[in-house]
């Protein structure tokens, strides 16, 4: 079989097709072009063995113009043509010339079929390319994002409105057989180490926030943030088990201040392992989800109305404002960092209700998919007639 594959791609037949082994009774062939003419089912013939008894038996099964993509999970539930919208997430699965499968998510919109293309046709060669990782900086300072807000009036939001903060930093990371409590209160929270320390104190902050309504609790790296979630101030604590830890403590304002609302990217995204883009925007969505802040009413809110995505085209991160209150956006880091493309020299407010788009990202760490994996020049076209 690999002698026949090897014939058919080294003769003429090459030139327009690419024959492939299978197994060792299976080959396949597909077109090179790109083109919705389906191919003509050819015969196979020739004798079986070097006795010369005829071939046993043969069949070619045809595979439709279109097979390129595979039906994914989500796509059993979509609705009918002008019947409904849906999340665009796993939107389709493709294969190119024998890869393994990528899967692309389009981001809920309407479009037309057009521009519905362009997006596909750039998410999958972002999919199959050369894509790096997306390493991030070592110190906390170069992983925190500062986002500003402003009304319709050009007026700042959150300044001088943040809630008291305390930070906790611990005397050494939790490991196995360790254990971590948080006590406020008559509250207890214990936490057993579960695989890594970050995953320990993720899982210390989730038991505490279920059980307390007056202040916020998120891990940041290596350490706990609590936030209230009014402009009182917040309670004592204390941490024991197999760890201590000190307090840093940021006081209620005062109404002098300027302070902004930040969040800090972690280094990995798990253990030692480097950022996707999607799991790179997942991460700061998340991030952006967790932020306490007090809002115009004078109240403590959780999560910034803020959706965070990734232009494509301009390969930068954009934050899209959910809420008319806030309308114009800013987001910047270090003017010394690049990975977030978001410099603080050059960063401004986007126009009221427009989305906030960063500069280009730089990813630096290795490339995510394996060269052998890789396909390159990938076209999605649309046809209003082809139905």
């Amino acid at each position: 079989m690999t002698n026949l594959v090897a014939a058919i791609n080294g003769g003429a037949a090459g030139s327009t097709v690419t024959a492939t082994k299978v197994s060792s009774t299976v080959f396949t062939i597909a077109k090179d072009d790109a083109s919705d003419t389906q191919m003509t089912k050819g015969v196979v013939g020739g004798t079986y063995n070097v006795g010369g008894s005829a071939l046993a038996s043969s069949s070619i099964v045809d595979t439709t113009v279109g097979s390129l993509i595979i039906p994914t999970a989500d796509s059993a539930g979509w609705p009918t043509e002008g019947g409904g919208t849906f999340s665009g997430s796993n939107f389709v699965t493709v294969s190119v010339d024998g890869s393994n499968t990528q899967t692309i998510d389009i981001a809920a919109g309407t479009y037309t079929g057009t521009e519905l293309a362009t997006l596909m046709t750039l998410n999958l060669n972002a999919k199959f390319g050369d894509e790096k990782s997306y390493k991030m900086p070592i110190t906390t300072a170069d992983r925190t994002i500062t986002l500003e807000l402003q009304d319709s009036l050009g007026n700042d939001i959150n300044k001088a409105m943040g809630p008291e903060v305390d930070t906790f930093t611990f005397n050494q990371a939790l490991v196995v057989g360790n254990n971590v409590t948080f006590t406020v209160g008559s509250n207890t929270y214990t936490q057993a180490f579960d695989s890594n320390n970050a995953k320990t104190l993720d899982a210390l902050a989730v038991k505490i926030n279920a059980g307390e309504a007056a202040f916020d609790i998120k891990r940041v790296d290596d350490k706990l943030v609590m936030a209230a979630r009014s402009s009182t101030a917040l309670p004592s604590v204390t941490i024991g088990g197999s760890v201590t830890a000190t307090k840093a403590n940021t006081a209620l304002s005062t109404g002098t201040e300027t302070t902004d609302l930040t969040i800090v990217v972690d280094r990995y995204q798990e253990n030692t392992t480097n950022f996707t883009r999607e799991e790179l925007v997942a991460h700061v969505q998340a991030k952006v989800d967790a932020v306490t802040y007090i809002g115009t009413d004078s109240v403590a809110h959780t999560g910034l109305p803020l959706t965070v995505g990734y232009d494509l085209k301009t390969r930068a991160l954009t934050f899209t404002p959910t809420d008319a209150t806030y309308g114009s956006i800013k987001a910047s880091s270090p003017s010394t960092v690049s990975a977030f493309g978001l410099d603080s020299a050059t960063a401004t407010f986007s126009a009221v209700g427009d989305q906030f788009n960063g500069g280009q990202i730089v990813p630096t760490g290795t490339v995510s998919l394996d060269a052998k994996q890789q396909r390159t020049g990938l076209v999605v076209t649309y046809s209003k007639d082809a139905h």
